[in-house]
């Protein structure tokens, strides 16, 4: 299992066979300072590390292997299509994104044998003074194996091979190891890898087609994605479309509700509005997508359902008092697209 902070999970288990990567990768970049896409198939996992501008790191774990840095990142990209990964993004802060993405390559700096528990309190106080960055790796004679992490001698998390690697307060941890020890008192040998972890940033290639170029195998031109004021008249659309069920008491969880259930009656047209996909999401006004689709096409189709939910809930008097302003703004964007919002 791949050792990361887990704590701000954004979103959970996608399926990669909806998933266009480039296009996952480039709306997580834009919209966090830094964080990671975590990879997890029947027979391999993965992690991808990125910041605003770069992906700076990839550990693949497959076949017990453990495979870095662009090595990884390559094989994940060709194995992408024909595996069928469940995908979530988790946001981690700037301040500890180097770390966790250099964890794998940290070097061994010494190595301690201590026959005393209460030793142990002892070392952490020096790798305190000494301001480490690293972890220690402390393994029993039972192999059980529990680990440490210090970023610059703070002493932050901790993590174990019973707990199944799950990041935790570093005292849960280290009573874990007391009891363990206590436990089995004539077999108390702790034998201590300490490790020190560069907070030095990479700076992978990702290998994805560039869109604006011309696909020399194929010889055709490669989609360019449409300016994304498509989405901004989308969002503000929707918005409006929540006010009428505010304004008329009524729970904005009624639209949310009508939304998707309109997405799933046109999930045969539109597979890419599926609810289920997680390609498009609506929530507190902010539209996200995911998908490869252009915006216009995305536009079209979300205005054939809101289209349908004005139809069926009597609207289009409220619309056609209120949108004047929209269509101003995005006179543009309106003129181009095929479906209009209908209020005649």
């Amino acid at each position: 299992m791949i050792i990361f902070p887990r704590l701000n999970l954004l979103i959970n288990d996608l399926n990669s066979y909806y998933i266009f990567l480039p296009k996952l990768l480039e709306h997580y970049q834009g919209l966090l300072n830094s964080g990671c896409l975590y990879f997890k198939s029947i027979s391999s996992e993965a992690v991808i590390y990125f910041d605003d501008e770069n992906i700076i790191n990839c550990v693949l774990i497959e076949k017990n292997k453990i495979i870095k840095e662009q090595i990884a990142l390559n094989s994940l990209i060709e194995s992408f299509d024909s595996k069928n990964y469940s995908i979530s993004i988790y946001d981690i802060s700037q301040d500890f994104i180097s770390f966790w993405a250099n964890i794998y390559d940290s070097i061994i700096l010494k190595k301690i044998i201590l026959d005393n528990f209460n030793e142990l309190d002892v070392l952490f106080k020096k790798y305190k003074i000494e301001k480490l960055t690293g972890f220690l790796e402390i393994k029993n004679q039972s192999n059980l194996l529990f680990i440490f992490f210090f970023l610059n001698g703070n002493l932050f998390l901790g993590s174990s091979s019973e707990d199944n690697w799950q990041l935790t307060e570093c005292k849960i941890v280290l009573d874990k190891l007391k009891e363990v020890c206590n436990n089995d008192i004539e077999n108390i040998r702790l034998v201590i890898n300490v490790k020190s972890t560069s907070l030095q940033q990479k700076c992978l290639l990702s290998n994805f087609k560039k869109v604006n170029n011309i696909d020399s195998n194929t010889n055709q031109s490669v989609k360019i994605e449409p300016p994304l004021k498509y989405i901004e008249f989308l969002q503000n659309l929707m918005i409006l479309f929540e006010k009428y069920f505010d304004n008329n008491k009524k729970n904005k969880e009624i639209f949310d509700k009508l939304l998707k259930k309109k997405f799933i009656e046109k999930v045969d047209k539109f597979v890419f509005l599926d609810p289920f996909s997680a390609e498009f999401a609506y929530s507190d006004g902010k539209i996200t997508f995911i998908g490869s689709e252009t915006h216009e096409n995305l536009a079209n189709s979300v205005i054939e359902c809101l289209n349908e939910i004005s139809n069926e809930n009597n609207m289009k008097i409220w619309i056609k008092k209120h949108i004047t302003p929209l269509e101003e703004k995005f006179s543009n964007e309106i003129q181009k697209l095929k479906n209009k919002i209908s209020y005649n």
